[in-house]
């Protein structure tokens, strides 16, 4: 059954399937704490935990499970995969994880930020934004860092070079952003819920919101935004796509949850 709910003033469409028969499973990470947010890395999986009085950095391999803490480092948010490294943001650093050495390194400070939540590369370019704060920092080389005054962003992902989606956390009144960082330009989606984690799959923008639930946007035309599934009682921190499924952190239940996606998505 479909319930279409236009918004005029962005001419956009939500599409509604309460006929999905996917579930969810949970993820056989048995150690969140709080999780933020997960990456994979060839055998490795990597976790963030925010933890109650300390976060930290979980990797687990086939060979054995890694927890990496720094003292300064006290909420360790999004992850993102940098040529050989692996950055994360937490508070106003950014962060390396030196798995061989076991422990997070401090590499950089966003001067001014508060609250630094996501990170996304493409190639040299890094974005990061800062939800407390109200801003994204673009770094890119050879030239000065840029600021973005954006009222919470969250989220972020690269679709190519210079093209950036930022999500934003308004709870019922939020945007996804695209954000095209050389001639400056953005178009605007509006949607009714916070936007928490973005991904790609098969062309189409996965976007997970703060209330549990996931959908897909059809990047051609950036109007039909369709609800995949829901899970009630989870909040939904960041998402990652894996093969043919989604994981996706959810910090009040301490849990990671697998959605493995139908062959026609």
């Amino acid at each position: 059954m479909y319930l279409f709910k236009t918004f005029s003033k962005f001419s956009f469409i939500l599409i509604l399937l309460f006929s999905c028969t996917n579930e969810w499973e949970k993820a056989y990470f048995d150690i969140c704490d709080k999780p933020e947010d997960i990456l994979f890395n060839d055998e490795q999986v990597i976790i963030t935990n925010s933890g109650i009085n300390q976060g930290n950095v979980t990797v687990v391999s086939s060979v054995d499970t890694v927890v990496m803490q720094n003292a300064l480092i006290h909420n360790p948010k999004g992850l993102a995969l940098f040529k050989n490294d692996i950055l994360g943001v937490s508070d106003s650093f950014i962060f390396r994880c030196n798995v061989e050495d076991q422990e997070l390194q401090i590499i950089d400070t966003i001067s001014g930020s508060s609250g630094l939540n996501d990170i996304a590369v493409y190639n040299e370019i890094i974005a990061i934004s800062d939800l407390v704060g109200n801003k994204v920092y673009i770094k890119m080389p050879s030239a000065p860092l840029i600021t973005l005054d954006i009222n919470k962003p969250n989220g972020l992902l690269f679709l190519k070079e210079g093209e950036l989606i930022i999500g934003t956390f308004n709870k019922s009144n939020s945007d996804l952003i695209f954000y095209n960082l050389f001639d400056r330009k953005e178009h605007r989606i509006s949607v009714p819920f916070s936007v928490d984690g973005l991904d790609l799959v098969n062309g189409q923008l996965l976007v997970g919101s703060y209330n549990g639930a996931l959908y897909k946007l059809e990047l051609r035309n950036k109007r039909d935004l369709v609800l995949l599934s829901k899970k009630r009682g989870y909040n939904f921190c960041d998402l990652t796509v894996n093969e043919n499924k989604v994981y996706v952190p959810s910090n009040n239940q301490n849990e990671i949850l697998v959605y493995t996606f139908s062959e026609s998505i």
